[in-house]
């Protein structure tokens, strides 16, 4: 149903809306380092998941639209981003890739500063450590002060809980919910003026295809997403005003501990393909730098976004259906 939805990708290449960003379909060149978990299971389970439309090769590059009504590109080069959760998984491949892109300045935010020392080792002129705990707003605020030189904010820190919503800790929901949903926020709040006073700039959210379903198993995790995503929705009409452009970020499955907590106990996940940090991190400045508002940066990503952008509801179905 899914993959006659989506229909024929033997073409080649996908459309773009104008806030929207999608990969050129090409062959995959190489498999994610987490793919060796699930060899064995591979080659049918992307044959399944090509069938349902939801699986497409992705060599990482973006198809850029002009920019819109809303403005300019954003600039990345000589930028000066804080990006939160930076010290392993995607926020550390973005704190590589922005150095790589040219920013001037990383803050390399995690709640633990001594687990940067890898981070900082990067590019140490560049990159500084600072402690941002989303549910402390203490140490929130004082990284407004440290880095009061932002202007390119990427909130990317989360955390999950597995399990049924009506089953599991409530205790577990509830710190999944002031972690992704109000700790985000508060991160927003403090840096939004930080931004402004410099000139204005960006921010990006970092999402989740889960962000278009509740999966029963994964707890209050994708209720955490959607609620960042109507969030997000919300304050980039607030801050465009502000000269602040904000961009959400929807990965599909990414080789990360996080996904690996979530094998552990639902191991049905690693049928999916999975993409790699870099890719992800790749894919989602390349969506900055081109404008995009909504950035899809992986193979699994892009066939969840493409049947999302014509018919929410079947993806509902499916990942409800999923889990």
């Amino acid at each position: 149903m899914v993959g006659a939805l989506l229909g024929d990708r033997a073409g080649g290449d996908v459309r773009t809306s104008p806030h929207s960003v999608r990969p050129v379909i090409r062959p995959r060149t190489r498999e994610a380092p987490g793919a060796a978990r699930i060899k064995a299971a591979r080659p049918a389970s992307r044959a399944r998941w090509a069938g349902r439309g939801l699986w497409t090769a992705y060599d990482g590059r973006v198809r850029r639209d002009p920019p819109t009504e809303r403005g300019s590109t954003v600039e990345i080069e000589g930028s000066v981003v804080l990006v939160t959760g930076a010290n392993r998984g995607i926020g550390r491949a973005l704190v590589g890739e922005f150095l790589a892109r040219g920013a001037a300045r990383v803050h390399a935010a995690a709640r633990n500063p001594a687990a940067l020392g890898p981070v900082v080792a990067e590019d140490p002129s560049r990159v500084v450590p600072v402690e941002v705990d989303l549910t402390a707003p203490d140490t929130i605020a004082a990284a407004a002060e440290a880095a009061s030189d932002v202007t390119l904010l990427v909130n990317n820190a989360a955390t999950h809980a597995v399990g049924h919503l009506l089953e599991m800790d409530l205790a577990l929901v509830e710190d999944v919910m002031r972690t992704n949903y109000l700790g985000t926020l508060r991160v927003l709040r403090a840096f939004a003026p930080v931004i402004e006073r410099n000139g204005g700039g960006a921010v990006v959210n970092v999402i989740s295809v889960g962000a278009f379903g509740g999966t029963p198993a994964l707890g209050g995790y994708p209720a955490s997403k959607a609620a960042l995503h109507s969030m997000t929705q919300a304050v980039r009409q607030d801050l465009a005003p502000r000269g602040i452009s904000v961009h959400g970020v929807f990965p599909g499955p990414v080789d990360t501990d996080m996904l690996a907590y979530v094998l552990e106990h639902e191991p049905q996940f690693g049928e999916v393909p999975l993409a790699t940090t870099a890719e992800v991190a790749r894919a989602t400045v390349d969506g900055l730098a081109a404008d995009a508002e909504d950035i899809f940066p992986d193979s699994f990503a892009v066939g969840v976004g493409e049947l999302w952008s014509r018919d929410p509801k079947a993806v509902e179905r499916w990942l409800t259906e999923f889990g």
